[in-house]
């Protein structure tokens, strides 16, 4: 089998159209993961209080995030 890669960098810095969706991507997850991190999580105590500084942090000027994201995809040889 042949398999190739290719790496997407992704950057998200303050002030930027991009970061208002990446924060409203990054409620959404919050919200989704939530139920399950009640039911399966040992952290829900703490849950609110992490969600809270993460949205505060992604509102300060300073803010940036790096997603490195690879993409894999491969065919299985003729021989076998």
């Amino acid at each position: 089998m042949q398999v190739q890669t290719k790496d997407y960098p992704l950057a998200y810095q303050a002030g930027t159209a991009e970061v208002q969706d990446y924060y409203n991507s990054v409620m959404h997850f919050f919200r989704t993961l939530h139920p399950f991190i009640q039911k399966w999580g040992d952290i829900h105590k703490d849950f609110d209080a992490i969600y809270q500084q993460t949205l505060h942090e992604m509102q300060q000027s300073t803010f940036h995030s790096i997603w490195h994201l690879r993409s894999a995809w491969g065919a299985k040889d003729s021989h076998g």
